[in-house]
């Protein structure tokens, strides 16, 4: 799913429920000014690039990519439906899971609208809103 054209503002929510894909090796949220500009890029990888059941944050600017941060607090089952709640702050991106985890990524771009978000890997979207 890849939408390039949204409107969301420093201070809302975004909710994403979906279904995590029975073989999903991850999946990822591309959230950013584009589809090559990403101010959050969170990425559960259950086994993938040398990453167990982990989840790494990062953003992306002028295509550089920058410092990785990962988080070994991992809620996600494959084959399971879950609620993303992605709280955009002024300084902070706050991802929150079904279970009450949360992941806290700081905004690095200082980005206070974005318009872009893309989802990739093994993650079928049911629904998507902006609050």
């Amino acid at each position: 799913m890849t939408s390039a054209e949204m409107k969301v503002c420093s201070g809302q929510l975004l909710k994403i429920k979906g279904l995590v894909e029975p073989q999903a090796k991850s999946f990822s949220f591309n959230i950013g000014r584009s589809d090559d500009e990403f101010s959050l890029h969170f990425n559960p990888r259950f086994d993938e690039h040398g990453d167990t059941k982990t989840i790494v944050c990062n953003s992306k600017v002028g295509g550089a990519w920058g410092e990785e941060q990962r988080d070994n607090a991992f809620p996600f089952k494959q084959g399971e439906e879950v609620k993303i709640f992605i709280y955009y702050k002024p300084d902070v991106f706050e991802v929150k899971v079904s279970d009450d985890s949360l992941v806290k990524f700081p905004n690095r771009c200082g980005d206070q609208k974005l318009a872009f978000l893309g989802v990739d890997g093994g993650f079928r979207v049911v629904s998507f809103k902006v609050q």
